[in-house]
Order: C-alpha cells, then sequence, then structure tokens
C-alpha cells in the first residue's frame, strides 16, 4: 500500500515538475517576444495592417521591410502580398498560400534568416518605410520614368 502511494505522489511531483516547466518556458517565449521590435504598420494600408498583425504575434523573428503596393522583403526573399477573402495571402509558386503558413514554412528552412523566438540574441529590428511627401516610399530620389526607345 506504502508502495503505491508512494508511485503516486512520484507521478504527481513529475507532472507539477512538468506543468512548471512549460509555463516558465511559455514565459521565457513571451518576454522575448515583448523586447522585440514591433513591425508598424503604414497607416490606412490595409494589407501592410495585416501583415503587422500576423508578423507581431507570430512566434518567429524575420526582418521584414515594406516596398509599396503589397511587395516586401522578408528576410532575404521578396514576395508579394494581398487580401482574398478578409485573409492575407502571398504568391508563391504558381498560387497564395496563407501568411502564417508562409512564416512558419520559411523561418523553419531557415531561408529568410528567420529565427524562432528561444535562444534570440542581438537580432535587428524589423522595419517599414515612412512615406515621404509625395505619396511614395523611401527619401531618395524618385526613379526616372522609363522611355521607349524608338
Amino acid at each position: 500500500m506504502q508502495q503505491l502511494e508512494s508511485s503516486l505522489s512520484e507521478a504527481e511531483t513529475a507532472r507539477s515538475l512538468r506543468e512548471n516547466e512549460d509555463r516558465r518556458r511559455e514565459q521565457q517565449i513571451a518576454d522575448e517576444r515583448a523586447k522585440q521590435p514591433k513591425y508598424v504598420p503604414i497607416e490606412g494600408d490595409p494589407v501592410d495592417e495585416l501583415m503587422a498583425r500576423h508578423l507581431n504575434a507570430s512566434t518567429y523573428f524575420i526582418e521584414v521591410r515594406a516596398l509599396g503596393d503589397g511587395h516586401y522583403m522578408l528576410g532575404n526573399k521578396k514576395i508579394f502580398a494581398k487580401i482574398v477573402a478578409d485573409k492575407l495571402v502571398i504568391k508563391q509558386g504558381g498560387g497564395f498560400m496563407l501568411i502564417d503558413e508562409f512564416i512558419k514554412n520559411y523561418s523553419e528552412g531557415n531561408t529568410m534568416t528567420g529565427q524562432s523566438m528561444t535562444g534570440l540574441s542581438n537580432v535587428g529590428g524589423r522595419m517599414s518605410p515612412k512615406r515621404n511627401n509625395s505619396g511614395g516610399f523611401g527619401s531618395g530620389p524618385r526613379s526616372p520614368k522609363r522611355t521607349s526607345l524608338k
């Protein structure tokens, strides 16, 4: 009888230790996420606002730069994003995939220099461009318009 009680007590202790470890790990991830710079969307751009919501909620850290009109640099990969049926999708191959699936696939594959939120150190911040007074992106001079060569 005492052996049975001892076994139950050990099992309860082990379960309690696992639960404490899980809580500690979740808190560590939340603390790391809170330390990361947040992606700030361009006001009035619904695609950029959805992008910011997904990036800031993600457990992965990816350097992002908005290029304008739905085009972004995520890490070292240029992508195109748009809203379809109130969901943010990314052009991938011949079709589109949901942003969360894209972030997970490409962060874990390390093709965008993405990292999991655990074990981060000295990681650069997310960026979004500022609009200049003429409504365009960036602060440098605009590219000249193309002219046909006839």
